[in-house]
């Protein structure tokens, strides 16, 4: 038992789910088998029937539960709900409905038919009595017994079943009729058909009637087999265990105290005897007119039915293509979000969902193709840093010293690699080549140059002391390799700050700015700018080149600045194209030209940052900033 217990207990709401069908069966198992065997146990069908109402009430409260907690999620099911509630389900009630209205009117006419019977049954008995009151008023006394004998035995050969007819006293009536005559169904105790019977009372006109006659004609008569059969109706015990069973119901008076009632009769009703009854087929044949009627009748049902049929065909196929497509793209999508982008959905038809198949299998294409080039996106970004990685590497590294002066240099490439370049080469008797270049372009290209300028530079400095020989042999090298639409702007310096010069030359790239040192408050920038033009280009072998290059040599002293940039400074843009400009490049130097070289370049690149805003950098950004410290200082 325990076991048993625990068992139930632990019935989870998708077992209870499977368990309300079988007791959809065995309720209405047990429905029809007391309808079958038990007909007359009331108790047992109104139990019967409470049950199944219960059972109902549990079934829809589970399913909605089932409803919210996703029975209707798929798609398949909601349109299977939807073409039932739209179809199936207004046919349904159109079918009850009409089953219903066609019920009640037979219900209705079978009462009515039972009512007519008894007030026949009763006007025969006022019949009965007036006639044998007639009789009685117009004999002898003393024959009056053998009337009413005659006539009772007269009333019986038509109503055999327990007929009453007698001679009272009108002093022995209930007070309540009052000396009138009176024709109804009455009740009382001790009487056939429990106390109902038809009662005709018929008392002659005058102040003091003598006779009263009181006719009694059993109910029963009335509502017997024979009576009623060709309607196709039995009453009482004699009913058909039929599902079409009803009742209806019958005025009375109670003979004792002439209070009115109402008393039911119960009754079974054959639905095709009573049609074929009502249709004028008494004698087993119907009238054309009628039969073209049901024939009308039954083809209007029969169209309605096979237009239903196609039109849930139909709609069960649409329903039926609209889940398979809607199945087909959850499932896809299900796959593509872990990843398989290789899986296709079937195209089944050329609408307007063969059209969705086909966009969805376009889009896993253009997704797959989108992740294979962000891979080697990401492949390339990963190569590109480990380049900017290799390329800063190649600029001077950590802290710069050099005797008598001291340096600040930055660089910024406006993308990962970039084309902007300087150095720092030392040299024989103390002295310092610097260097600042750009390669035209930015990108990979500017950057390979940028290499292999580093290393050519390297090995001229070792070899040419002057910057304008070093300049022409450089360019005399890269021009044999340089692509055609590429150059290189560069500024070479040779800093000996023993001797206190500073000789260079420039070959086609932006003016460099000194600051002497003074005893002003306000130092004053020069824009140096020596004649040369652009490296690489290869016109006439090097001849214009050499010929335009200038090698300017500048005497410098403790305090003096030089400041080397690349054109990425002073056109740095705001959001409204305008560039940072030469100008307002010298007048930050100046205000600022007292600081150490790092304090200054810290001061040009918050200017600038602050000028541009959120504008992107479009140009690389190179500067080196070079103070002149004396001839016996150590930086």
């Amino acid at each position: 038992m325990k076991a048993t217990w625990t068992g139930y207990a632990s019935l989870q709401p998708g077992d209870i789910i499977r368990v309300i069908p079988a007791l959809w069966i065995a309720a209405i198992a047990l429905k029809v088998l007391v309808w079958l065997v038990a007909p007359g146990q009331v108790a047992l069908d109104r139990a019967v029937n409470l049950a199944l109402i219960l059972l109902a009430v549990i079934t829809g409260y589970r399913f909605t539960r089932l409803a919210r907690s996703g029975l209707l999620w798929r798609v398949s099911r909601k349109l299977i709900l939807s073409y039932a509630l739209v179809g199936a389900v207004p046919i349904l009630l159109l079918v009850t409905f009409s089953a219903l209205a066609f019920l009640l009117v037979f219900f209705d006419f079978s009462a009515y038919l039972v009512n007519d019977r008894v007030d026949q049954l009763i006007e025969q008995a006022s019949v009965f009595g007036r006639t044998t009151l007639f009789e009685i008023e117009r004999a002898d006394p003393a024959a009056h017994a053998g009337i009413v004998e005659r006539r009772q035995s007269a009333i019986s050969t038509r109503y055999p079943a327990g007929v009453a007819l007698r001679l009272v006293a009108p002093d022995t009536l209930p007070a309540w009729l009052a000396s009138r005559s009176f024709s109804g169904m009455s009740s009382f105790s001790g009487l056939i058909e429990n106390g109902k019977i038809a009662r005709a009372v018929a008392i002659p006109d005058g102040p003091a009637p003598r006779h009263a006659v009181v006719v009694d004609l059993p109910v029963a008569s009335a509502l017997d087999a024979g009576a009623l059969a060709a309607s196709g109706i039995r009453i009482a015990e004699g009913r058909s265990r039929s599902l079409f069973n009803t009742a209806t119901y019958l005025t009375y008076v109670d003979w004792d105290t002439g209070t009115s009632g109402r008393t039911p009769v119960a009754m079974s009703v054959d639905v095709a005897a009573l049609y074929k009854w009502l249709g004028g087929a008494r004698d087993g044949a119907n009238t054309g007119f009628h039969q073209v009627l049901v024939f009308m009748l039954v083809g209007i049902g029969v169209l309605l039915l096979v237009i239903e049929i196609v039109a849930l065909t139909n709609g069960l196929a649409l329903a039926r293509t609209i889940t398979i497509s809607v199945d087909e793209l959850f499932s896809g999508t299900e796959r593509v979000k872990s990843g398989d982008f290789e899986h296709r959905i079937a195209v089944r038809s050329d609408d307007q969902l063969g059209t969705l198949a086909v966009s969805f299998n376009d889009m896993t294409g253009r997704i797959r193709h989108l992740l294979a080039e962000q891979d080697e996106k990401r492949r390339l970004e990963q190569e590109l840093r480990i380049a900017r990685d290799i390329q800063m590497s190649l600029l001077p590294q950590g802290t710069l010293k050099a005797p008598g002066i001291s340096v600040a240099a930055f660089c910024a490439p406006a993308r990962e690699v970039g084309g902007d370049y300087y150095d720092f080469l030392p040299l024989a008797d103390g002295r310092v080549g610097l260097l600042i270049a750009d390669v035209s372009g930015k990108g990979t290209s500017a950057a390979l140059y940028m290499a292999e300028l580093k290393g050519l530079m390297l090995s001229l400095s070792r070899s040419f002391g002057s910057p304008r020989a070093l300049l022409i042999e450089a360019n005399r090298i890269i021009s044999q390799h340089l692509d055609s639409r590429s150059f290189i702007t560069m500024t070479y310096a040779v800093v000996d700050s023993a001797a206190g010069l500073v000789t260079c030359a420039r070959a086609g790239h932006t003016p460099f700015i000194r600051i002497a040192a003074g005893p002003g408050a306000r130092r004053t920038a020069e824009v140096l700018a020596p004649d040369g033009m652009v490296m690489g280009l290869n016109l006439d072998g090097g001849v214009r080149f050499e010929r335009s290059l200038e090698e300017l040599t500048l005497p410098v002293g403790a305090g003096d600045l030089l400041f080397f940039y690349t054109d990425g400074v002073s056109e740095a843009m705001d959001k409204a194209g305008d560039c940072f400009g030469d100008q307002r490049l010298i007048a930050c130097l100046e205000a600022v030209a007292d600081r150490s070289p790092e304090a200054i370049r810290d001061a040009l690149l918050e200017e600038i940052s602050t000028f541009v805003q959120e504008e992107p950098q479009h140009d690389d950004i190179t500067m080196v900033i070079l103070r002149f410290e004396g001839r016996d200082s150590d930086a």
